[in-house]
């Protein structure tokens, strides 16, 4: 029980980890042509974060993406790549850091300027030259190791990211495809819809779909608490097992000492001595039980949370409680039996059977 609690603790905390990088308080809305329209959507050069941001009550930072695979000529070859136009706030919500030079900034709309995830930058340094399509880019920034986020649709470690302005040199309609709000506090149902309705006034002939975080990290909360229920129900099982094996042994214990009870109560040994003395055994026997579970469990969560490789360990308190309380309890209602039975014996009847 020890075991399989802190392992569902891990794994809560584990998941949770997965969206460190992302708090509840961002909106990523994903544009897409609406079904049965002619292709259309939101150029870069006619998107303003600042009018969006002043629109959208509560909003702090706005930034927009546009994505494109593009063949980029790297280590002797063409490579496909991931091409980030980004416009706005995008380094702060996503929570990237430089490592070498700078990000883009407002001023680079138009320039050949690009920043290099840290997968891209091996063995390139700011200054160097990238030829991408009929142009020759021009490295300003080398992005820090930054871990993927699942509600990103890029890896920042292998895109090259340029001005959303610029990627009209590298694809005929640059698009927006992502826009995303960060907000002062926690986002919700009502912000989503108030986003959409703000993009969908830009540009109507739209299918604009908006990702809420915090209900993805609550429904994920609401996963981990059903995953620990069903981790303790299997406990519960082995609980059992270990409970009708403390009655085992105990029967069979009361069965090999009936010359000794015999003795004691034909001495003047009462039967509720009797009883005392069997339901003290077990209490015992279930106690050395629970010291030897709770360090063979802390064990276990430890070697579980080694061959995962998992980001955090974490030994609950409440486990330890749980599980030893729960074992001194099992070896009281499976010793109860044996012991009333040991009771009942017949002084002579035990004596003759010994």
């Amino acid at each position: 029980m020890v075991a399989l609690i802190n392992v569902g603790n891990m794994a809560q905390l584990e998941s949770a980890n997965v969206f460190k990088g992302m708090g509840s308080n961002v909106l990523i809305a994903n544009l897409q042509p609406a079904p049965g329209q002619r292709p259309t959507g939101i150029l870069p050069g006619s998107f303003d974060p600042e009018a969006l941001r002043a629109a959208v009550p509560e909003a702090k930072q706005v930034a927009a993406t546009t994505i494109t695979a593009h063949d980029v000529a790297n280590r002797g070859g063409m490579i496909p790549t991931l091409l980030i136009g980004a416009k706005g706030d995008l380094m702060r919500i996503m929570g990237l850091s430089l490592q070498q030079g700078r990000f883009l900034g407002a001023a680079d709309a138009d320039s050949t300027y690009i920043v290099l995830g840290n997968g891209m930058a091996q063995g390139k340094s700011l200054g160097d030259r990238f030829h991408i399509g009929h142009y020759v880019y021009e490295v300003v920034g080398i992005l820090a190791h930054r871990d993927s986020n699942p509600l990103f649709p890029f890896d920042p470690d292998s895109a090259i990211f340029l001005s959303a302005n610029s990627m009209k040199r590298v694809m005929p309609m640059p698009y927006l495809s992502t826009v995303i709000v960060q907000y002062s506090r926690d986002t919700s149902d009502a912000m989503a819809d108030q986003l959409k309705t703000t993009l969908l006034a830009l540009q109507p002939a739209l299918n604009v779909n908006v990702q809420v975080p915090a209900l993805l990290l609550n429904g994920m909360d609401r996963q981990s608490q059903l995953f620990g229920w069903l981790l303790l129900s299997m406990a519960g099982i082995s609980l059992l097992g270990g409970g009708i094996g403390v009655m085992n042994v105990m029967m069979m214990n009361v069965a090999e000492r009936k010359k000794e009870i015999g003795i004691r109560l034909a001495l003047g040994a009462r039967t509720r001595d009797i009883a005392v003395q069997f339901l003290l055994e077990a209490l015992v026997l279930s106690a050395l039980g629970a010291l030897a579970g709770c360090l063979i469990g802390i064990a276990g969560a430890g070697v579980f949370y080694r061959l995962s490789a998992w980001s955090t360990f974490s030994l609950s308190f409440a486990s330890l409680v749980l599980g030893a309380a729960s074992s001194l309890i099992t070896g009281l209602f499976f010793g109860l039996y044996p012991a009333l039975a040991a009771a009942k014996i017949e002084p002579v009847r035990a004596l003759n059977d010994a």
